[in-house]
């Protein structure tokens, strides 16, 4: 069976003196299910073993630490163009359709900058 993964939503800290805290984990850490579902979140007590729905439901202070990380849909739609057309110059399209974060997508159009544009007519 296929398990979610989950990420911090915040970051994880734990008092261990009295106003003294250690950060357990930063924001963004993702935490995949081993083959029973469960998912371990280490401190320095032990382990704490939760299972997907305590992962979505757990809250500190009103708010939710979990986020479930959605899978990446990747459709590519190839269509092959005859030989005889290697060496014609035309207006051709290609057209990719992402889901991500917009400082993602930054980072994807600076790549194609670099890397695409220069071979490109």
């Amino acid at each position: 069976m296929k398990y979610p993964k989950f990420k911090l939503a915040q970051d994880i800290e734990i008092e261990i003196d009295t106003g003294v805290k250690a950060l357990l984990y930063r924001k963004g850490k993702e935490f995949t299910a081993d083959e029973n579902g469960m998912y371990g979140v280490k401190w320095f007590g032990g382990t704490m073993c939760l299972d997907a729905k305590h992962m979505i439901e757990t809250k500190h202070e009103g708010e939710f630490i979990f986020e479930e990380v959605k899978g990446e849909e990747i459709n590519l739609i190839i269509e092959e163009i005859g030989d005889d057309d290697d060496n014609l110059v035309m207006s051709w399209r290609i057209q990719l359709d992402v889901k991500t974060t917009k400082k993602k997508l930054k980072e994807i159009e600076k790549m194609i900058r670099e890397y695409i544009t220069p071979i490109i007519y």
